[in-house]
């Protein structure tokens, strides 16, 4: 079974209407440019055919807009439904806004998977923000959901959506969230590449995992390796489609000489692992 973690999918009035929705600061930040692409659902399940893709899991974004929120969130479940799990909701809030653990619930009671991609594209993971963290956090514990949350490297290349996200940053959501059940995105910023210090670094085994969202555009091959090998915490399978096809991926984990068990890890097996670790919880579809 291969799993996708990590992809991205709109309503169709956002999809046609790009320009009205460019008011809002973080959809600018990653969509203004018109070569950003932006799918609904039937492209999705037509890349996971064409990548023998069983299950994906797909975000939402964190709208500033109550109504654009909760109008989103309310497309991922009924795309959940419509297509019988095989794209599962992570439906989404900005942590900021003093609604948003409200919506959080709502999704979460109404049958949402988790809550994702969970980003503030202008800040770092301090003592305010952790605190507004809080009651969403505390959901998910309550629901046994996991939260994907954006995170990113402190250096290197910059680019649209790149967050002044620190590794101290990251340390501290881990410490002050340690029972809740994280993907931290895109590798989890470079944070598990210190995973091999004497002392060690914050984030227990079962409960926190890093996806390989965007890998081809942020680190070399080897990375795969590294992780999958050194790391403690799971690394999982995420494309970030449309971003990139999942075709990419597998060529560059080839090219990586990972064996047949490694692939069938990172493609699938961590994930169910990670996502479903008691028979009480929902269990994929297929």
């Amino acid at each position: 079974m291969r799993i996708d973690c990590h992809t991205h999918i709109f309503p169709e009035s956002v999809q046609k209407n790009r320009k009205a929705f460019l008011n809002d600061p973080a959809f600018a930040l990653l969509y203004e440019n018109p070569a950003s692409i932006l799918q609904g659902p039937e492209a999705l399940l037509a890349s996971m055919d064409a990548n023998a893709i069983d299950i994906s899991l797909a975000c939402g974004f964190p709208w500033r807009s109550r109504q654009r929120l909760r109008q989103h969130n309310d497309f991922l479940m009924e795309t959940s439904r419509r297509y019988h799990g095989r794209i599962l909701a992570l439906c989404c809030v900005h942590p900021e806004d003093s609604w948003a653990a409200e919506e959080a619930e709502r999704c979460l009671g109404a049958g949402a998977f988790g809550i994702g991609e969970l980003a503030c594209y202008h800040r770092d993971f301090d003592k305010d923000l952790l605190e507004k963290l809080s009651p969403v956090m505390a959901l998910c514990r309550q629901f046994q959901a996991p939260i994907l949350i954006h995170t990113n490297d402190p250096i290197g290349h910059s680019y649209p959506g790149k967050a002044p996200i620190s590794l101290e940053g990251i340390e501290k959501l881990l410490q002050h969230f340690p029972d809740n059940r994280m993907i931290l995105a895109h590798g989890g910023g470079g944070y598990p590449f210190y995973s091999l210090m004497k002392k060690g670094v914050t984030g227990k085994k079962n409960l926190v995992a890093y996806d390989t969202a965007a890998f081809p555009y942020l680190y070399k091959n080897e990375a795969y390796a590294f992780l999958l090998r050194l790391s403690e915490n799971p690394l999982l399978f995420g494309s970030d489609w449309p971003l990139l096809s999942p075709a990419r991926y597998f060529k560059d984990m080839e090219e990586a000489g990972l064996s047949t068990e490694d692939i069938l890890n990172l493609c699938g097996k961590n994930a169910a692992r990670f996502l479903w670790p008691h028979t009480s919880l929902r269990q994929p579809s297929r």
